[in-house]
């Protein structure tokens, strides 16, 4: 048998849908996370979200995130050390959904400390949501979780 153009025609599209096939199963078989289950009520509440931060800016003090003694210390603005304060602070991981963390704090405080062992190596972003009576406040800052 002769190799004439229908026969490359044929081979070339055959390959073609192959690598079609092939991209379209690789495609159902890669995980997505959604940033957050339910993004869309949080985007209804994101005027609030921008008045939270300007109230942080507003802060004499300021957040800082510090590696201590194996830990991820959340320094907390000077303003909230004496004061009735409670919040959250999200650790939330762009690639992984199932890596993301969660913890509370109340009262006084001057610093939130999360050990790192629960947190495996690799990029974060630190979210802290914080109320101080009825006052709303929000951090944002990315954090690398080095490797042991």
């Amino acid at each position: 048998m002769r190799f004439n153009w229908g026969w490359g025609i044929t081979l070339a599209i055959v390959i073609y849908m192959g690598f079609i096939a092939s991209m379209v199963v690789r495609a159902f078989g890669t995980d997505t996370d959604l940033t957050s289950a339910d993004y869309y009520v949080q985007e209804l509440a994101y005027e609030q979200r921008i008045e939270a931060r300007r109230n942080t800016a507003a802060l004499t003090g300021a957040f800082a995130l510090a590696l201590q003694d194996a830990h991820l210390t959340v320094q907390l603005p000077e303003e909230w050390h004496a004061s009735a304060i409670a919040g959250t602070v999200f650790l939330y991981r762009p690639d992984n959904a199932a890596l993301d963390r969660q913890y509370s704090f109340t009262g006084p405080a001057a610093q939130v400390v999360i050990p790192s062992e629960a947190l495996i190596p690799g990029q974060y972003i630190v979210r802290v949501l914080a109320t101080q009576g009825d006052t709303p406040y929000f951090f944002e800052e990315a954090w690398t979780q080095p490797a042991p």
